[in-house]
């Protein structure tokens, strides 16, 4: 998937390129993307089922036959990009690792010759080091895919082993593939440079903006309410939505509990009637279970949320359905990073803490130094009664 993305980015931009495939057909591909002008200006080869044009003899490695073809593709089309992928399953079939080493370098050497840049793709199964860990010296970069599972869910990571000449990130950086591509987290992104605002919005509650000072919350702030069930953060939090709507501003609401419907029937029940912003295109409304993916893909699916709908506030409710993906040190980094990358975005930001009912009304997450401001709302039982 890499390597093709790599290739129709290219394409898209009016570059040719060769895309020689060794363990997956061209009609294979082809069905896998639907779409056939996507892979216009890329060239393929298919070396799947020509194994006499790798090697000659029952032993000895000779690339000559694959260099001619691809020499001819590229000199036929103009192409200045080379895609070698599952460039391993061939080599991985002959002992001498001195012969493969020879004929890895001399591809690789090959392509600096005639200025073709190459992206060359391997696996990493058992003895993948004593058999061509040499492209890993040969290349000029070199970048490591992993799938690591994590309390039963799987998030994939890169990683940039090395780029030469060059400094580079050298953290792993979780990233998704969906319909848009591939969309990487930096994990290093945490610069501190937004930029505060002056501006506030007003709650809608006049009791709780006399409370803050007469003016309500700053924008571009990060506000986290938290309670028990029942204690009233349902009905603050669709208050303060129904506000920012009314003042013109694009609203994201993310919801890992409730389905739209849910929650659009339970603010009609509040007095907030949210179906004329929806259909103005002014709220959005996005429910996603927190069990279907690990932390770190939550935080990316939330950006890309982001920034395809433009907001201008954000709510999260609850962002404590994150804490169960992970432990407590691994959820508030992706608080911390997620937070801080829609502050960065000039966002503000409303986030809800469910609190546990044994805790006393006492904040587990251990996320308060994150907010801005910090909203409590308590169940307290006398006699009998409860009072909020």
């Amino acid at each position: 998937m890499f390597s093709l993305l790599y290739a129709i980015r290219h394409a898209k931009n009016n570059d040719k390129v060769v895309f020689a495939t060794f363990d997956e057909s061209i009609k294979s591909i082809e069905q896998f993307f639907g779409q056939r002008d996507l892979l216009n200006n890329i060239q393929f080869l298919d070396f799947t089922t020509a194994p006499e044009m790798l090697h000659s003899g029952s032993d000895a490695v000779d690339l000559s036959g694959l260099l001619i073809r691809i020499e001819y593709a590229i000199k036929q089309s103009g192409a200045t990009k080379l895609v070698l992928d599952a460039f391993d399953t061939m080599l991985l079939n002959f002992d001498d690792a001195g012969m493969v080493h020879r004929e890895i370098h001399r591809v690789f050497h090959w392509c600096r010759q005639h200025d073709v840049t190459l992206l060359a793709t391997t696996g990493t199964p058992t003895g993948y080091e004593s058999s061509t860990d040499v492209m890993d010296y040969a290349s000029d970069a070199t970048i490591l895919l992993q799938q690591i599972l994590e309390n039963g869910l799987m998030t994939r990571k890169l990683r940039v082993l090395k780029l030469r000449g060059r400094p580079h990130g050298t953290n792993q950086y979780p990233f998704i593939i969906d319909r848009d591509g591939v969309t990487i987290l930096p994990v290093t992104d945490t610069a501190l440079t937004a930029k505060p605002q002056t501006s506030r919005f007003k709650t809608n509650i006049p009791e709780l903006d006399k409370m803050l000072g007469g003016k309500g919350l700053l924008l571009n702030s990060i506000t986290m309410i938290s309670g028990q069930s029942g204690s009233g953060k349902s009905l603050l939090t669709y208050n303060m939505m129904a506000s920012a709507l009314s003042a013109g501003h694009r609203v994201l609401y993310v919801s890992f509990e409730e389905a739209p419907e849910q929650i659009k029937r339970n603010a009609k029940l509040f007095g907030d009637n949210l179906e004329p912003f929806i259909k103005k295109s002014q709220l959005s409304i996005v429910s996603i279970r927190s069990v279907e993916l690990g932390m770190e893909e939550h935080v990316i699916s939330v950006l890309k949320t982001v920034d395809n709908f433009d907001a201008d506030f954000i709510f999260i409710d609850p962002i404590s359905s994150l804490s169960d993906l992970g432990d407590s040190r691994a959820f508030k980094n992706v608080v911390l990073r997620l937070t801080h990358a829609l502050k960065q975005r000039s966002l503000t930001v409303i986030l809800t803490e469910l609190q546990n009912d044994n805790k006393g009304n006492y904040s587990t997450l251990n996320i308060s130094s994150i907010a801005d401001n910090w909203i409590r709302l308590m169940l307290e039982e006398t006699d009998s009664s409860i009072l909020r």
